[in-house]
């Protein structure tokens, strides 16, 4: 996956008008855009983005987000889809992340072996609990 830095290079590169127009007929309502909605067959506008946050919200559908939500909804895909999608009409580059560097969530060995011998040692009752 990526790293944070790509998502907002992506962000700063692409408004949310951008992205959206190709799949719907935006019109000027105010400071944010209008258009009717592509996830249902509606008569009147519902669709409603937000250039200044960056959002777009649907009434319709009760459906909202960024600009990569839109892409995974329009296009059936995840993030990981929206990503590379939204970083190659950017033009940035995705480069994978190094997992060695990402801090690991889980425990070592080691760490678990030193939570149970503190267990052991310091709390008498838990000798009980675990030899019944």
């Amino acid at each position: 996956m990526a790293s944070g830095d790509s998502v907002q290079q992506i962000k700063d590169r692409l408004s949310i008008v951008d992205v959206v127009a190709p799949y719907v007929e935006l019109h000027a309502a105010g400071k944010n855009m209008k258009g009717k909605s592509p996830f249902t067959n509606e008569k009147t506008p519902s669709f409603y983005v937000s250039p200044d946050r960056g959002m777009y919200y649907c009434f319709s559908s009760s459906q909202g987000g960024d600009i990569f939500t839109f892409v995974e909804k329009m296009e059936g895909v995840d993030f990981k889809g929206a990503l590379k999608i939204l970083a190659d009409k950017a033009g940035v580059e995705l480069v994978p992340e190094d997992p060695k560097s990402v801090p690991s969530v889980i425990p070592s060995t080691q760490s678990w072996k030193r939570l149970h011998s503190t267990l052991w040692v310091n709390l008498p009752n838990t000798r009980k609990h675990i030899a019944t």
